[in-house]
């Protein structure tokens, strides 16, 4: 089994994939199709709206309030520990992002907040040269804190509009029911957010912890949801209990034909059926390969390259990037070079893929096709 990386090798790796490192994938026309909004919240944005909503922040473990900009953005780093809990240069557990997210919540109050949160990523976006997005919202992350669906829906559109008159940058909507909650609590956020905001919303997905929670407990709702028109894909996390049961099923039987795409699914590569399957249906896998090496023992380089050789439709994506150590699309494709040994013609292929697998309409697809085979053509030397 791989182990985590050092602290010291997260650190060589992450400073090589900084934007604008390497010049091939800076300029490369990028896409993005694994983000979840609320998992792009900075530091920086958190201690901002800490400060104009008058919500202290304190770390959950001391219990001490943050005092500095510099503490908090402290705590988003990697801290890796042994058994013991005494060497922090080797790993074998992690503090868990999800803390951090869940903490992260508790700023976004306003439509004004989300907006603003929505914005700061899209202006990511053109930074990195990311001209479309499906991004990942989840109504049950806000709407328990007593936050309506308004609230962030108007703010999210808001957003959405400025980017495409600003940036140029197209972006759909992927509402996410979570695994931990009720069904009926999915029904209920698909009949008040998903329905009434569908010209935002391309399509439905699941998330959240999916230990004991496989992909058809929430069958009848996702069926419903393909009745409707809207997409389907689900996470399908690695190396969690029943993966190779839960990506079946995301293959096959969810919303009574399978998923439209699968979110992760690295584990595929551990079944030669599983990778036939997967093939054949033509289902894209969105990865993220810098949460891997951070939280996952995963050998994940060897799983990437079975899949890639067996022409899986892998898209390289960003996930939750201030808890990934900063790096959004452009730091992802990066580390498949300095890290996994890829080529430029494999990180071309890859967002190949993505166009290929995205639900954009057919024309931008073309467009986007066109701009990258060009820039690639351009570019191959």
């Amino acid at each position: 089994m791989a182990s985590k990386a050092s602290l010291t090798q997260l650190q060589e790796w992450s400073d090589r994939c900084q934007p604008g490192e390497d010049r091939f994938i800076h300029g490369l026309p990028k896409l993005e199709l694994h983000i979840h909004i609320e998992g792009t919240l900075s530091p920086k944005l958190r201690w901002t709206l800490a400060q104009r909503n008058k919500i202290p922040l304190y770390d959950k473990h001391t219990k001490h309030e943050y005092q500095t900009l510099q503490q908090l953005q402290d705590a988003y780093l990697p801290q890796l520990v042994d058994e013991e809990g005494e060497d922090p240069t080797t790993t074998t557990t992690i503090r868990s992002f999800f803390e951090l997210f869940d903490e992260g919540l508790l700023v976004l109050q306003t439509e004004q907040d989300f907006y603003e949160l929505a914005m700061e990523y899209f202006a990511r976006c053109a930074k990195e040269n990311v001209r479309y997005a499906e991004v990942f919202f989840g109504p049950h992350s806000h709407r328990h804190r007593g936050i309506a669906p308004t609230t962030f829906m108007n703010g999210y559109r808001r957003a959405q509009k400025e980017a495409q008159a600003k940036f140029d940058m197209v972006c759909q909507w992927i509402m996410l029911i979570n695994r931990q909650k009720p069904l009926e609590e999915a029904w209920e956020n698909y009949r008040t957010v998903a329905l009434p905001y569908k010209d935002m919303i391309a399509g439905i997905g699941l998330a959240g912890n999916e230990v004991g929670k496989p992909p058809m407990l929430f069958e009848e709702v996702l069926v419903q949801a393909r009745e409707d028109g809207f997409k389907i894909t689900a996470h399908c996390d690695v190396d969690v209990p029943n993966t190779h049961n839960h990506i079946r099923q995301v293959l096959t039987t969810l919303s009574r034909t399978g998923a439209d795409r699968c979110d992760h699914g690295l584990n595929i590569a551990e079944v030669e059926n599983l990778i036939r399957e997967t093939k054949e249906k033509n289902m894209g896998l969105t990865i993220c390969p810098w949460g891997y090496i951070i939280y996952t023992d995963h050998p994940v380089w060897h799983s990437l390259r079975r899949l890639h050789e067996a022409q899986i439709q892998i898209t390289i994506n960003s996930d939750d990037p201030p808890y990934m150590m900063g790096h959004y699309t452009e730091g992802n494709l990066a580390l498949l070079k300095v890290a996994g040994r890829f080529e430029n013609a494999d990180i071309v292929q890859f967002v190949q893929n993505s166009i290929n697998i995205c639900w954009a309409s057919d024309v931008l697809k073309m467009k986007m096709m066109d701009e990258l085979m060009g820039y690639a053509e351009k570019n191959s030397q």
